[in-house]
Order: structure tokens, then C-alpha cells, then sequence
């Protein structure tokens, strides 16, 4: 049986040093109350780190993919009629569907008037 490993030792030390000097987006406060949400309790720094590391990543793949979806919607739209010029939008819309792309469903709430 092989020994399938994603990441070396190497790797592994490489990464776990270079994260100390990490200066996250997501304060480690904040990481830490979401973990301890989620049933997680660590003081391991390296984990905290990790954690917030893949979630700024996720963050900015969504945003990213959010604004894909707007310029094909901008395209389309300048094809059929002519458009103003105008600063993006970061709408709904784009965000759900970019959400769609990662599995994960967004549901507008139901409006009372």
C-alpha cells in the first residue's frame, strides 16, 4: 500500500513557518469564537491561522467568481441596449450564484408588507 500524501514534512515545516509570520484578514479573535461555534476549542496558533487562512481564501474565490458573473451580465446587457457606464455592483444576484458554484444555496426571505 502507497503512502498518498498531499504535502511532504518539508512542505509541512515550510508552511507552518511561514503562516507564523501570516498577518490574516479575519482577526485570530474572530476565528476563534467561529471555531468554538462550531464546537472547536484550540489555542494552537497554527490552526488558527490555517483556518483563517482558508477561509480568506473562500471568501475571495466567491467575490471573485461574484464578479465574473456580473461582467457577463454587464456584457449581455450593453448587447441588447445601451448602457451607461457605471461603477460595479456587487448584487445579489451575482453572489448567489457564484454561492451556487461552491454548493452552497442562498434563499431570499419572504417580504411582509
Amino acid at each position: 500500500m502507497s503512502d498518498d500524501t498531499f504535502v511532504t514534512e518539508p512542505e509541512l515545516a515550510s508552511l507552518l513557518s511561514s503562516i507564523k509570520h501570516f498577518v490574516p484578514l479575519i482577526p485570530d479573535e474572530v476565528v476563534k469564537q467561529c471555531l468554538a461555534t462550531a464546537g472547536v476549542e484550540t489555542d494552537d496558533e497554527n490552526v488558527i491561522r490555517l483556518v483563517s487562512l482558508a477561509a480568506q481564501k473562500f471568501v475571495s474565490d466567491v467575490a471573485r467568481d461574484a464578479y465574473r458573473y456580473n461582467q457577463h451580465r454587464l456584457n449581455d446587457a450593453k448587447k441588447k441596449t445601451v448602457v451607461k457606464d457605471r461603477e460595479n455592483t456587487l448584487t445579489m444576484e451575482d453572489l448567489s450564484h457564484a454561492l451556487t458554484d461552491h454548493n452552497m444555496t442562498v434563499v431570499k426571505p419572504q417580504y411582509y408588507l
